[in-house]
C-alpha cells in the first residue's frame, strides 16, 4: 500500500481550478456537438470523397424533366478555354444549338447558328477534319448534339466538344456575348 502523503499528492494535482474546469467543460460541450454533427449529417458524408466522372462511361443529364443518358462521346471544353483558341485566332469552329429565339438574344462571337433539331437526322454541312465547339444555353443540347454527330455521323470524338456549363458557364467567366 502507499502511503498517505502520495495520495493527497495526487488527489491534490487533480483538482481543478475555475479557469481549467471551464476549458474542460467548454471542450466536452464541443466534442459532444461534433458527435452529434456526426450523427446527423452521417460519417460517410463528411469523409466522402468526390469521384470523378469516367470518359468512358455514359453519362446520365436531365433534359426538360426527364434523365437522359449520353454516350461517353461527348468530350467538353472549358470556357477558358475556348476563349484562348479565339483570342489566340486558333482554327474552330463554334456553332450554337439553340432556337433563334435564343441565337438573337446572344451567342459566342464568331459563332454560327444551327438548330436542335438539326443534329437528329442530317449532320450539318461541317468538315470532320476541323475542331468543332457546340455551344447551347447549358450545355445540355450541345452534348447530345455533339453525341449524335460521333455516334450517328461518325465525327471523331476528338474533334468535337461540347462547352463545359454552355453560354451561363461562358457569361459566368466575364466573357461578352453577341447580338444580332
Amino acid at each position: 500500500m502507499l502511503p498517505k502523503k502520495v495520495y493527497k499528492k495526487f488527489f491534490k494535482d487533480l483538482t481543478y481550478s475555475k479557469p481549467r474546469l471551464a476549458l474542460l467543460i467548454f471542450l466536452v460541450i464541443v466534442f459532444i456537438g461534433v458527435l452529434i454533427l456526426v450523427g446527423i449529417t452521417g460519417w460517410e458524408k463528411i469523409t466522402k470523397k468526390e469521384k470523378k466522372h469516367d470518359p468512358t462511361q455514359p453519362t446520365t443529364i436531365s433534359y426538360k424533366g426527364k434523365k437522359l443518358t449520353v454516350a461517353p462521346n461527348v468530350l467538353e471544353i472549358a470556357p477558358e478555354e475556348l476563349n484562348y483558341k479565339i483570342i489566340h485566332k486558333e482554327e474552330v469552329i463554334i456553332m450554337q444549338v439553340a432556337t433563334p429565339e435564343e441565337w438573337y438574344a446572344g451567342h459566342i462571337p464568331g459563332s454560327s447558328f444551327a438548330s436542335k433539331s438539326d443534329f437528329s437526322s442530317i449532320p450539318p454541312p461541317i468538315s470532320k477534319d476541323k475542331d468543332i465547339v457546340l455551344v447551347s444555353k447549358d450545355g445540355t443540347d450541345s452534348a447530345l448534339a455533339v453525341d449524335s454527330l460521333v455516334s450517328k455521323f461518325g465525327f471523331d470524338r476528338n474533334k468535337v466538344k461540347s462547352l463545359k456549363g454552355g453560354l451561363s458557364a461562358w457569361q459566368k467567366q466575364g466573357y461578352k456575348l453577341e447580338k444580332r
